[in-house]
Order: structure tokens, then sequence, then C-alpha cells
């Protein structure tokens, strides 16, 4: 079974504060996982494991993107709620 993009994006959607939160602290390890990563992935010596960094690197950096992208849906959900 295919999940459409739509239910796809509601199922990661952030529904409240707890979910928030949780989603905020998830995004600044992330942060401080690639920051960790970036000053291993100097010292590689060959090319595989340069490549193997820089895989990780990207999937670290897309989460990360997943996690803003959700705040930031959350944050707009929120204001119109507001008003």
């Amino acid at each position: 079974m295919r999940i459409s993009k739509g239910l796809y994006q509601l199922i990661r959607m952030i529904f409240n504060e707890r979910q928030y939160g949780i989603t905020q602290a998830q995004l600044k390890k992330f942060q401080v996982a690639v920051a960790e990563m970036a000053i291993e992935a100097e010292s590689a010596t060959d090319r595989n494991q340069q490549l193997r960094y820089q895989a990780h690197l990207d999937a670290l950096n897309s989460q990360i993107e997943a996690f803003q992208e959700e705040l930031q849906q959350y944050q707009k959900l929120k204001a119109v709620k507001t008003y």
C-alpha cells in the first residue's frame, strides 16, 4: 500500500505542545550530532570513510529539515487558531 503525500504529511504533523517540545529537543540533538560528526569527518582518511560520513551527515540534515518544517507548520497552525 502506498501512502499519499497528504496522509504522510498528516502523520508527521505536530498536534500539541508536548509534541512540539519533543520535536524541538530532537532538533537540538540532531544539530549537535551534525556538528560533532562534521568534526569527525574532517579526520576521515580514505574515500570510503569520507563517503560514509557524508551519507550520514546528509541523512541527519534531512531529518533536521523535516523537524524544522514540522515546527513551522505547527507554529502556523497555532497562529491561525489564536485568531
